[in-house]
């Protein structure tokens, strides 16, 4: 299964790139790479989500699913959400990351809708931001 990624790195002059891919649409996050990418604790992106989910903004089962894999010879699973959930964790939590992340969504939305109807199934957006 291909998750797509998001990567936000940050250069010598405090600039911000957001580079994802999104496959169909999407990509496919668990709550660690989550906590990873917007530099935050993994306690702060699980009590996001259960409050996201009680506050009936999001339905936990719309936006995640379980993924298996073989860990050391061993299945394991481990439970995945997408960008509606990750949209929704980044306008929730403050952090630099979480900031550049909330502008290359905007500017992702508002390039993506300017474009042809025609949209391509595989999309890569790079966003360069100064903070």
């Amino acid at each position: 299964m291909e998750q797509g990624y998001i990567r936000i790195t940050e250069n010598d002059q405090h600039e911000f790139t957001v580079e994802a891919k999104l496959i169909n649409g999407t990509l496919w996050l668990s709550q660690w790479q989550m906590a990873t990418l917007f530099n935050v604790y993994t306690k702060t992106i699980e009590s996001s989500l259960k409050a996201i989910f009680k506050a009936g903004l999001l339905k936990e089962y719309e936006v995640s699913r379980i993924h298996t894999f073989v860990n050391n010879g061993r299945e394991s699973e481990q439970i995945l959400y997408n960008l509606d959930a990750l949209i929704f964790i980044g306008f929730r939590i403050a952090s630099f990351e979480t900031k550049a992340f909330r502008e290359w969504v905007l500017k992702a939305f508002s390039e993506y809708t300017k474009k042809d109807n025609n949209k391509p199934q595989n999309v890569l957006i790079v966003l360069n931001s100064h903070l």
